[in-house]
């Protein structure tokens, strides 16, 4: 018979490792991701053949991505080698990247939390293998792994339908057997002695009436479009719902059930994975994101009237405008777009010119050495460092639901009787914007002559500025005057007994930790922050007297825990708790203004930025503040 197609797109098989296939010290895992075991298709059963001919594996050893969740834009690690082993499974070993991204899941994997993988393949020939019209069974004779996953819910690999960009790959199947869908199966009758010849016996076509087909056509494809409305209907609705329309359209894409994809969205929730907005991008790509050019810009600001500089900014005007069209807002100035921001950093105050020492005479040379370039020093913004949550490109009020209580299991006091109800409990974590501004001033001469980058030089002045108010809001925000609320200021977090003096006890640190663990908060990115002086003490100041075993540990940590160190902690100040649960969100790109008249006398341009930002606690007793009381 002559071959026939089938739309299949990319396929996925779900396995599992365990903790003694992993390498902690060489970032590898060994697994399994195939075999002969069959499949439940929509089209039969499915059996992957794994002879020598029929892997297709060039494409996965030649430095094949190892994903998460599927997402070809949440890369952690790569495929080192794959292989087909001797007991007829493909087997892998993959590598963890040095991301933070992936060492945040390769933690998981270490602490058992994560250990479900997923292979996405193509099926290029199957051939099948029966003649059973219910359930018939296929054999693939050709077929490619395309990449490999962790996954935090396996899929239902009875879908099976791949994802938007490949959905449309036909799998060819080689038939020479004659099925009854082609309405050309056979019916032998029995062959009985007397009837041993060699003239083959009479077929017979068993075919339903044509009426009877269409009705059962029918009434399969409107219970299947019904069921289709429904599970649209659904998908969409949560995605609206959690921004995550694009999230949401892949789901319906894939064929994934509505439930599935609802748990996936409460799971990213939970998990460390910052919620992002994709159409606060404008789609630049990593190449344009690293040619665009806040001197070129602010250049064609100041310079309006020279051809030169309008045209040098042309590009990063551009941007701007497609920024503010995607937002649906007109900048004060000149709108960063969210690409550039998360590809070199936030900015915001500080005068620089050409002429005075230390405030940028020394970029105006004609033989600068800029690696002899030594910035101003400044206070280190450190709770993103210690895994705070960002939500970025929003573009409206968000709220995120929390569960306050749990269900609890009630007994029965007398047969016969009901359970006692207990609900679990909701409520929301709100997120508004609220802005924060800096500015830095440049000179004239210094925007036209620095042959150092000055560029970066102002850019990353204002992104430390702003980055450390941020930080500050954080954990001291008041929550009034236009500031977000922060740790310090939160209702329910944790506040041990005062330290009895200004240097906290071996006791007292821990004691921190243990009012966390009794609220069942202890998980997560856990760790102290302190101030410089307060590391210090604790590095000279013994757990037990006479021991030499310092309260302040070895490689920056304090009682096992990552511990930050920053200048805006207040003195006698310690934090503990799960920076995870701590959200920071930023609406949209940077409003850059450049203001040329405030010191026009003087030659010396402001810039000017603001930036939407907000903080939030997910749990409060994920927290514990302490000082000394004084």
């Amino acid at each position: 018979m002559e071959p026939t197609t089938i739309k299949t797109g990319i396929l996925y098989r779900e396995f599992s490792f365990t903790r003694d296939n992993v390498n902690e010290e060489e970032r590898t895992v060994k697994l399994s991701f195939s075999s002969e075991e069959p499949i439940e298709r929509f089209w039969g059963k499915e059996i992957l053949d794994h002879g020598k001919k029929s892997v297709m594996l060039d494409r996965i050893n030649n430095g094949g991505a190892f994903l998460m969740d599927h997402d070809t834009r949440d890369q952690i690690g790569v495929v080192e080698k794959a292989y087909i082993g001797s007991d007829k499974k493909g087997r892998a070993l993959v590598r963890y990247s040095k991301s933070g991204r992936a060492n945040e899941i390769f933690t998981d994997v270490l602490d058992g939390i994560r250990s479900n993988i997923s292979v996405g393949y193509r099926i290029h020939k199957m051939k099948q293998e029966d003649s059973d019209p219910d359930n018939p069974t296929f054999r693939a004779t050709r077929w490619e792994p395309m990449e490999i996953s962790m996954v935090s819910v396996p899929a239902d690999v009875s879908v099976g339908v791949g994802r938007s960009q490949t959905e449309n790959h036909l799998t060819t199947i080689e038939r020479d057997i004659i099925m009854a869908d082609d309405k050309k199966k056979n019916e032998t009758p029995a062959i009985t002695p007397d009837q041993n010849r060699a003239d083959p016996p009479e077929i017979k076509l068993v075919q339903p009436a044509e009426e009877d087909l269409t009705k059962i056509r029918q009434d399969a494809a409107r219970e299947a479009g019904e069921a289709e409305r429904i599970r649209q209907r659904d998908i969409m609705f949560i995605g609206e719902k959690f921004n995550l329309r694009d999230d949401a359209q892949r789901a319906i894409a894939n064929d994934t059930s509505a439930d599935a994809f609802r748990e996936s969205v409460l799971n990213r929730i939970a998990d460390k994975d910052p919620v992002l907005v994709p159409d606060a991008n404008i789609g630049l790509t990593e190449s344009e994101t690293r040619q665009y050019s806040f001197t070129r810009a602010l250049r064609m600001l100041v310079f309006a009237n020279e051809p030169k500089f309008r045209e040098e900014g042309a590009f990063e005007i551009e941007c701007s405008k497609a920024a503010a069209a995607q937002r649906g807002i007109q900048p004060k100035g000149l709108l960063v777009p969210n690409d550039v921001l998360l590809a070199n950093g936030y900015m915001g105050a500080r005068t620089l010119t050409a002429g005075t020492a230390t405030d940028g005479a020394e970029l105006v040379a004609d033989n600068l050495m800029a690696g002899s370039f030594i910035d101003v020093l400044r206070n280190l913004a450190v709770v993103m460092q210690m895994g705070a949550r960002t939500l970025t490109g929003l573009t409206g009020d968000i709220l995120i639901p929390r569960k306050t209580s749990g269900s609890a299991a009630g007994w029965i006091s007398s047969e016969g009787g009901d359970v006692s109800l207990s609900e679990a409990q909701f409520d929301q974590v709100s997120l508004t914007p609220k802005t924060l501004g800096a500015y830095s001033q440049i000179s004239r001469q210094l925007l036209l002559q620095s042959s150092l980058d000055v560029e970066a030089l102002i850019r990353d002045d204002l992104a430390q500025a702003v980055a450390i108010e941020i930080d500050r809001a954080a954990l001291y925000g008041s929550g009034a005057s236009g500031q977000p609320t922060g740790i310090s200021q939160q209702s329910g977090i944790n506040t041990p007994t005062n330290f009895a003096a200004a240097v906290p006890t071996w006791a007292e640190v821990v004691a921190m930790e243990s009012a966390v663990a009794v609220d069942n908060a202890l998980m997560g990115q856990l760790g102290y922050i302190i101030e410089p002086s307060m590391r210090g003490s604790l590095k000279t100041t013994e757990k037990a007297s006479g021991t030499a075993v310092f309260i302040y540990g070895p490689g920056e940590t304090l009682n096992g825990y990552n511990c930050g160190v920053s200048s805006q902690i207040t003195s006698g100040d310690v934090f503990f708790g799960n920076l995870n649960d701590l959200i920071v969100a930023f609406w949209g790109g940077l409003d850059v203004l450049v203001d040329p008249y405030t010191n026009s006398l003087s030659g010396t341009i402001r810039i000017v930025v603001h930036e939407s930002v907000d903080v939030a606690v997910r749990h409060p007793v994920s927290f514990a503040l302490n000082n000394d009381g004084v």
